[in-house]
């Protein structure tokens, strides 16, 4: 059996405009998963810094801004690959979005209009890079980041972005970077397409 066209498909029984947003929804997901890796991998590298780099004993103050420093090189590559891979989870969105939007299609939000607005938490992410400057002291938005205690007994602080082991933090919220979390991204995104090509096999059938 030969295999669905889907996005000659979509150009044809539903737009231009749906066939381009299909073509771009695959390259984002491919970035998605490859951008992933490059999230592990620093990670990784991370997490090995710190086996061989131990925190100096006190006395040590030209040791001790060493390791500081070295340890802010090391969670800058990483927020760095982060940062990208929001970028790209976010812009599959948009493209999942386009597809929806569209009259033929615009059914299929009952089965997974869920899902999409499950990524939203990504969307979220990306903002606390590129609208950095509205969040940090003197921001417009720096009241409302929220805020979050190290201890029951600490005070109230706003953590502008940190790491704490694989989790990516902003204010109070966090974004879990391990492949458990990550699977469930890429389970998002194939219930999407099941649903979309499940139409155009139908459309397709009566061609």
């Amino acid at each position: 059996m030969m295999k669905t066209n889907y996005e000659q498909v979509i150009n044809f029984s539903v737009s231009s405009r749906a066939a381009f947003a299909y073509s771009r929804y695959w390259l984002h997901k491919h970035q998605s998963v490859l951008q992933f890796g490059r999230v592990q991998s620093a990670l990784h590298e991370r997490s090995l810094s710190g086996q061989w780099l131990k925190e100096p004993d006190l006395g040590q103050p030209d040791a001790t801004k060493l390791w500081f420093h070295f340890g802010g090189f090391m969670n800058k590559k990483v927020l760095a690959e982060v940062h990208l891979l929001f970028i790209a989870i976010d812009n599959a969105k948009d493209m999942m979005n386009a597809l929806l939007s569209e009259d033929n299609l615009v059914y299929l939000k009952k089965k997974v209009g869920s899902v999409i607005h499950s990524f939203e938490h990504y969307t979220h992410g990306r903002n606390t890079f590129e609208h950095y400057d509205d969040r940090i002291p003197g921001g417009k938005k720096h009241e409302k980041v929220g805020e979050t205690k190290s201890s029951p007994d600490a005070g109230p602080r706003r953590i502008l972005g940190g790491l704490k082991g694989d989790i990516y933090t902003f204010g109070d919220k966090e974004w879990n970077l391990n492949p458990e979390e990550f699977q469930k991204v890429i389970d998002g995104m194939n219930d999407f397409e099941i649903a979309v090509h499940g139409h155009l096999d139908k459309v397709s059938e009566k061609s």
